[in-house]
């Protein structure tokens, strides 16, 4: 565990750092926002930051071949030129791409509101996508101080511009949007000042760079269409609610997804330092760490689910308009355990170990999923309480698929723990759902110190571990 040295806990503290503030900012527009506008205009909002996020999979895998083939290396060593060459080359793409994306727009005129969220989209494509190339490359090469400042800076820029917008009694949903492409143009304009080395840096000439541009497109294609696929399998029943019932449902749903949501945000800080480390250690000291790492995080997301009752209850008061589509909690509140593993040990696993094919397959077959059950939730059914236990029936799968796939490939044991955590969240929806309040808690409660008595030796060893190796380092 020889990654686990003071660079490791500096960059981890760093990346904490910065997502603690996205935190902070994700609570402004989930706590504040909604009470402060509309819930037609909430739900526009949330319909731009649905479709804005993915726009990343404009670059056709360009980026994700980056992520793949320079994980692990140092920034100092690679070539500028090159990256210069690709930077420019990829900004000029993503520009012509928008521009034809605004052009279909203007020409299908679903109406205005509609209208002005694909423009602000397409806006956003132009201010993010340069920049993404460089932030990617940070990330990959392990320089999370810088990565994780970009952050910061665009998560603040939108939260002072939405507090200014609050205080200044706008309700309309155009400010909000335009306060979070504001946010981005400024962390654009920070991460071209720290990768100046290659922003001016004189570039090989196109055709010497082309191979390299083929080469990352080729092998980073199949982990985009992937992670496209693990967006759909959420996004698909958003796509269905939206369709079967109406945007103000999209966006009480999307409310109470976001709620649910909020830990993953730390779960991030932790896969976006782990990856280029777990590529630099050798595949014995991978298996070792999987199951040890694997139980700390177990206890950690479990234990939010505790805070689900008084996080209904203050919210329920806060918002009283939305209360009503509060109670879906109880069925999505769990996502944070499923989303949390897959984000932070499967994904990080596979991606390390170069089985970017696996989990398109392990994605692809969710979605097939996720469709299924849309259709029989939303078309057959028509019932939003099928629709929001669809998410998590196709989230519970595609983690359980996913990890048996996984243990083809390292040697961990996984049935035990995985019949564990699908009964401990069964016993969580059932007492939050079907009996719900103080007595909900306290039988979720009793299983809970049961599951941590399970894996209390896994936790023991890996803590010490760590403390070992973090005296060695310092």
């Amino acid at each position: 565990m020889s990654f686990l040295n003071t660079s490791f806990f500096k960059n981890l503290s760093m990346a904490f750092i910065a997502n603690l503030v996205s935190l902070i900012g994700s609570t402004v527009l989930t706590l504040i926002l909604p009470k402060f506008i509309g819930v037609t205009q909430y739900s526009y909002y949330q319909l731009y930051i649905f479709y804005a996020s993915y726009i990343g999979f404009l670059g056709l895998g360009w980026l994700d071949g980056i992520y793949l083939r320079y994980g692990g290396k140092f920034y100092d060593k690679i070539d500028k030129k090159l990256f210069s060459a690709q930077f420019r080359t990829y900004s000029v793409f993503e520009s012509i791409l928008s521009i034809i994306i605004f052009i279909l727009t203007l020409l299908n005129f679903p109406g205005y509101e509609k209208e002005f969220v694909y423009a602000c989209c397409c806006m956003c494509i132009v201010i993010y996508m340069p920049r993404a190339i460089l932030h990617q490359l940070l990330q990959t090469t392990g320089r999370v101080k810088e990565y994780a400042k970009c952050l910061i800076i665009e998560k603040l820029m939108h939260i002072v511009i939405t507090l200014s917008g609050i205080l200044l009694g706008r309700g309309d949903f155009e400010w909000f949007i335009i306060s979070e492409i504001i946010g981005r143009f400024f962390a654009t304009i920070y991460i071209f000042n720290v990768c100046h080395d290659i922003v001016k840096t004189k570039p090989y000439p196109i055709k010497k760079v082309a191979s390299e541009i083929k080469v990352n497109i080729y092998c980073g294609f199949v982990l985009m269409i992937s992670n496209i696929a693990s967006m759909f399998v959420i996004g698909v029943i958003r796509q269905a609610i939206v369709m079967c019932w109406d945007v103000e449902t999209f966006g009480r749903i999307s409310l109470t997804l976001s709620i649910s949501s909020l830990l993953l945000i730390f779960i991030n800080s932790i896969a976006m330092v782990l990856f280029p480390m777990l590529k630099r250690v050798d595949r014995y000291e991978l298996e070792n760490l999987y199951t040890k790492i694997r139980s700390l995080l177990m206890i950690v997301v479990f234990s939010s689910l505790l805070l689900y009752l008084p996080v209904r209850k203050i919210f329920s008061l806060w918002l009283p308009e939305y209360a009503e589509s509060f109670k879906y909690m109880a069925i999505l509140f769990p996502m944070i355990v499923f989303e949390s593993k897959m984000a932070l040990l499967i994904n990080t696993y596979l991606k390390a170990l170069r089985l970017e094919r696996k989990l398109l397959f392990i994605n692809l077959t969710s979605v097939g999923i996720s469709i299924m059950l849309a259709y029989i939730s939303c078309t057959i059914l028509h019932s939003l309480d099928y629709a929001v236990m669809s998410i998590i029936v196709a989230l519970i799968i595609r983690c359980i698929l996913a990890e048996i796939i996984l243990k083809n490939y390292i040697n961990i044991q996984i049935c035990k723990n995985i019949l564990f955590e699908i009964m401990l969240t069964t016993i969580f929806i059932f007492g939050s759902w079907c009996i719900s309040g103080l007595f909900g808690f306290v039988l979720y409660l009793i299983f809970y110190i049961v599951f941590i008595i399970f894996n209390f030796k896994q936790i023991m060893q890996f803590l010490k571990i760590s403390k070992k190796y973090c005296n060695e380092n310092r």
